[in-house]
């Protein structure tokens, strides 16, 4: 049995796969996970403003 990483046309690399880049998923999953993505980013950002601006008015 060969090691895990030892070709790399059977296994996506560490980026790929932890970027999202796999392409077992339809167009229609993969259009839907995107977009949930999205919205979870702007969220975080939406969020990190607010503490931001929490922060500087106490100061």
């Amino acid at each position: 049995m060969a090691p895990l990483g030892s070709d790399s046309k059977d296994h996506p690399t560490a980026a790929t796969h932890l970027t999202g880049g796999s392409h077992t998923l339809s167009a229609r999953v993969s259009h839907f996970l995107t977009a949930e993505h999205r919205h979870k980013v702007w969220l975080s950002v939406f969020l990190l403003l607010l503490m931001r601006t929490q922060v500087l008015m106490r100061l």
